[in-house]
């Protein structure tokens, strides 16, 4: 077996059809009757600064409990993760309140962003699982609560239904899930 992680595009079902990819994990919506997909768990999302920054202000607390100001938030310099718009929810919440935020840097993945945010005064948004991990790696970051609501991401896993019987196949889904249970 060869994993291989890649950089998520727009959702499609033609990548799974053409077996291009076995199996999809992540955000994924609807791809209509010919994909398999089953919910693996709900990620909560979370703001992260470097440790010091003027949002969090100083202190050896690695997670910051008290609210942090919508405004001074949006104000902030923002690392946005897109594959293929920087908006989102996030921004559709902060304009519910008169608030944009500015985006000053664009990557595709969460790693890029917490590593980002660590060596600068930009902020960003990621999966708590995450923000904890880059935390308990020792990267300077504070991890903080939103100060809008932004409903959590469902992380699901896809395929297509030729791999149903397949008992390789099968063994990796078993295992992916049982994987991600245990985290």
């Amino acid at each position: 077996m060869t994993l291989r992680f890649v950089s998520q595009g727009t959702e499609a079902v033609e990548p799974l059809r053409s077996a291009e990819i076995d199996l999809d994990i992540g955000v994924i919506d609807d791809l209509g009757p010919e994909v398999k997909r089953q919910a693996l768990y709900r990620e909560h999302l979370v703001g992260v600064a470097r440790s010091g920054h003027p949002l969090v202000g100083t202190g050896r607390k690695r997670t910051i409990k008290r609210t942090i100001d919508a405004a001074k938030f949006a104000a902030c310099a923002h690392v946005a993760i897109a594959r293929v718009s920087p908006r989102g929810p996030l921004d559709a919440a902060l304009a519910a309140r008169g608030l944009s935020r500015s985006i000053s840097l664009v990557v595709q993945h969460e790693n890029a962003a917490l590593l980002a945010v660590a060596a600068s005064d930009l902020v960003t948004v990621v999966g708590a699982s995450l923000a904890r991990h880059g935390a308990n790696l020792g990267l300077p970051i504070a991890v903080f609560e939103l100060p809008v609501s932004v409903p959590d991401v469902q992380i699901s896993l896809a395929w297509h239904p030729r791999f149903d019987a397949d008992r390789a196949h099968r063994w990796l889904r078993d295992l992916i899930r049982s994987a991600v249970t245990a985290h």
